[in-house]
């Protein structure tokens, strides 16, 4: 039986991995790919290929691993579990960076990321809760509001991917459904997040609209999260 503190120190583990992975995985992505482009390496592109499943799969189990340390629910535990095994497993054979195995994969792709946004959700829910719990020190306040920056952003390009493989060219152009449609809904949510403005002007009005309700979750989640690291707690009344 674990004990409150060894749930607060497991949460901190999980999130810091989780927060390195998301980084490191952005980071190799979104410049490394471009730097060997511009090198003409691109044979070692296929290998960030390669890497980037490897971290997803890094990633699936520590949200899994988030999620069963806030929780004793034993079916949300194993369900979380199953679908995210399902999740990889169709991502494997959509996106074999040698050959894709699955012909029409729109459906699967719907799957995946229905499924993976409303599990991030979850894990979301969960870690704004353990925010605002009064026995994390400030140290553990900062890798949870990191992650949960981070993820939130994560789970919006999954949104905004969802969008596009509804409504193809939703992005204002035309992006294959799979991976680069992932990468771009990802590349969508964190300019949102980050500066603020679509990328894309041309982009279809739901994406806008979700755009705007990224933007006011976003500064709502900082004026909460500003509030709980610098307002000191009141003192109690004896």
């Amino acid at each position: 039986m674990q004990t409150t503190n060894d749930l607060i120190a497991e949460r901190k583990k999980d999130y810091r991995n989780i927060l390195t992975t998301q980084f490191v995985v952005i980071v190799v992505y979104f410049t490394l790919k471009d730097v060997f482009s511009i090198l003409g390496l691109n044979v070692l592109i296929e290998y960030i290929n390669i890497f980037y499943l490897l971290a997803v799969a890094t990633y699936f189990f520590l949200l899994w691993d988030l999620i069963r340390n806030f929780t004793e629910n034993k079916f949300l535990i194993k369900a979380t579990f199953v679908i995210l095994i399902i999740d990889y497993a169709l991502g494997i054979l959509g996106e074999n960076p040698f050959s894709p195995l699955i012909v029409n994969a729109r459906p699967y792709y719907f799957f995946i990321h229905s499924t993976l946004m409303l599990i991030e959700w979850i894990a979301i829910s969960y870690a704004i809760g353990d925010l605002f719990n009064e026995n994390q020190n400030t140290t553990d306040k900062l890798w949870c509001s990191a992650a949960l920056y981070l993820m939130i952003g994560i789970s919006f390009g999954s949104m905004y991917d969802l969008i596009n493989i509804i409504h193809p060219g939703s992005f204002g152009k035309d992006i294959h459904i799979g991976f680069p449609s992932y990468i771009e809904g990802i590349y969508y949510s964190m300019q949102i997040q980050g500066a603020g403005t679509p990328p894309y002007a041309n982009a279809s009005s739901l994406h806008a609209s979700v755009a705007v309700l990224q933007a006011v979750w976003n500064n709502l989640y900082m004026v909460l999260l500003i509030g709980r690291i610098l307002v000191l707690p009141e003192p109690k009344v004896r």
